[in-house]
């Protein structure tokens, strides 16, 4: 007949176990791009200078997820290992004035989020990662 068909036998089956099963389903078959497979790299390389230890890719995504974090802060995150944040090359083939916007005013060199969040003396970062260690300290 033909609603009988192969597949996933619905009985019993919990939306969320549906979801992860989907979930799954797409993370499998995507394939990684490569500022992805960079930052994931990075990651590894600056926990394990850090830790002595580098965490698996699945970790890295794993822990991602977890609800300790915010769904904003998620986000964040999973933008910036995807490279998926507005700054940078985002700006690139847009007219201006939007072009310049992908590049630093104050070092004239190409924006990225590394550089907002580490590097540039005009966007305060120095303010933030002190706040941050006082944070830490306190956990």
């Amino acid at each position: 007949a033909d609603f009988d068909r192969p597949g996933l036998q619905v009985v019993g089956l919990s939306q969320r176990v549906a979801h992860k099963a989907i979930k799954l389903a797409k993370r499998t078959n995507a394939s990684t791009r490569r500022a992805t497979a960079a930052n994931v790299t990075r990651i590894q390389e600056a926990i394990r200078d850090f830790s002595g230890v580098a965490p698996r890719e699945n970790n890295i995504w794993t822990d991602l997820g977890r609800e300790g974090l915010s769904r904003n802060t998620r986000n964040f995150l999973w933008k910036g290992i995807h490279g998926a944040h507005k700054v940078g090359e985002y700006f690139g083939k847009m007219p201006e004035p939007w072009r310049s916007y992908g590049r630093c005013r104050s070092c004239d060199v190409p924006e990225s989020l590394e550089h907002i969040l580490t590097q540039c003396p005009d966007s305060g970062q120095e303010i933030i990662w002190r706040l941050v260690a006082k944070l830490l300290e306190k956990k």
